[in-house]
This record gives C-alpha cells, structure tokens and sequence, in this order.
C-alpha cells in the first residue's frame, strides 16, 4: 500500500528527470525548434482537452465498523485541460475541474460510523464537492499528425476547496423505498490537496489518486451515543481508477 512518503518521492524524482530530460533538448534541439516554427506553424489542435477520471478506494475494508462500498466509493473529476507544449515530448497540463468524492457504506450492525440506529436503513452515502486545478508534467511518448499526445503519462498535484456536500440515505419499509436527503456534514476539511499519475492511449488510460488532505477536520468529533463522542476516522486515501482524455 503506497504511503505518503513514497507517493511524493515519485512525484519528486519525475520532476527532477522531466527538468533534465528538458535542460538537455532544449540545449540540444533548440535551433530545430526554431526552424520548424519559421518553416511551417505548430500544430494546435492538441492544446485542449476535455478530460474525465474516475478512481476508486483501495482498501475500502480498512475498518469493520466503517463498512464501505468499494463499488461506489471514490472520486469522480470532470474539466477543460489546457496543454503547453514545452517541446516535442515534454508538455504542462492545467486542468480545472469539478471533483466530487463519494462514500457509500452498508447498513451493518455493527457499523459504528455513521451512525444510525435506524434499522430500516438500506444505503447511506456521502458526497463532497470541490473546485480544484490539477497541475502536471506530461511527458508523450508519441503524437498524431496533428501534434496530439497519442501515448502519454502525466504525474501532478491537485488543489481544491469544498463548495458543498450532500447526504443521501435509502430505507426500506414496508416494500417502500424511501429516499432522505440533506446537505448538513459536519465537520469537513473545506481544502482537498493530493497528487495523480495517468498512462494514457488515444482517449483511454490509467489513473491513481493519492488525497493528502483528510476528508474530516483533524481532531474533530462526532456523537456516537448519548455521552460518547467518538473520532472521525481517516478514510484511505490511495484510489485506482480510469480516464478519458478526448
């Protein structure tokens, strides 16, 4: 199970590389850049990108009484890329996106978090909402003959800040099913930061999602039972999913 640590020291190590990889070609190829620009314009169809990722938390038993649904919990990103073309493998990638993170947990007995006596209690989930930007390097390992990344990996960070959450919850009675909706978490660490990696074909790729930022305030609370007050728990903050680069 990656760590912190070593998820930074990835991001770390492929910045140093990307820069020296970088600090050579441009030594190297700089009078050929210049020419292709005068001879004939760089192509700019391959500046924008609409982009969509989806990833999913690994370890989703990390606790018995904060029994989630590994299926539907994650965290979803869709934006507008931006690509600056640095050179003819290295470019930068800005992204703002709206990024929504969702926690959906079984109604066992012995759940402790949330918790809710209610034994009509089907589903409950938890979403939280972010505007966040994404900032990577992207190296390609191939382009199209309209300059766009065909074969790409992209490692970066990812900065955003809370505007909202929801809470959904599904009880069965008596053959219904009743839907309770509201937008009252308590308690929510209003900043998300985390890194990501993407390998990429065409439209189609690879995607993890490291969350630095705890989803709950450090140190916070929440009523357990009458006088117990009880710790948020720390959620698993390493995800595995897919993404659409179009």
């Amino acid at each position: 199970m990656p760590t912190l640590k070593s998820f930074l020291f990835v991001i770390i190590f492929f910045t140093y590389a990307m820069f020296n990889i970088l600090k050579a070609q441009v030594g190297n190829d700089s009078l050929d850049i210049i020419s292709q620009d005068t001879l004939a314009p760089v192509q700019r169809s391959g500046l924008f990108n609409f982009v969509f990722n989806r990833s999913y938390i690994i370890n989703a038993d990390f606790r018995e009484d904060v029994p989630l649904i590994p299926s539907q919990s994650g965290t979803s990103s869709i934006g507008l890329s931006y690509n600056r073309v640095i050179n003819k493998n290295i470019g930068l990638h800005f992204q703002p996106v709206f990024k929504t993170l969702r926690l959906s947990f079984k109604n066992d007995k012995n759940r402790s978090f949330p918790n809710d006596p209610d034994t009509t209690l089907a589903l409950q989930k938890y979403r939280f909402y972010y505007i966040a930007s994404d900032l990577g390097f992207r190296y390609n390992f191939r382009r199209d003959e309209k300059n766009r990344p065909v074969t790409f990996i992209e490692i970066g960070l990812s900065l955003g800040f809370n505007v909202g959450n929801s809470e959904k919850k599904l009880k069965l009675f008596q053959n219904e099913k009743i839907k309770i909706k509201s937008s009252n978490i308590k308690n929510i660490n209003r900043f998300y930061t985390g890194s990501y990696a993407k390998l990429s074909y065409r439209w189609l790729g690879l995607y993890f999602n490291y969350r630095f930022s705890q989803i709950f305030k450090k140190g916070s609370m929440y009523r357990f039972d009458l006088n117990d007050f009880r710790l948020y728990p720390d959620f698993p903050n390493f995800e595995v999913g897919f993404c659409i680069v179009i």
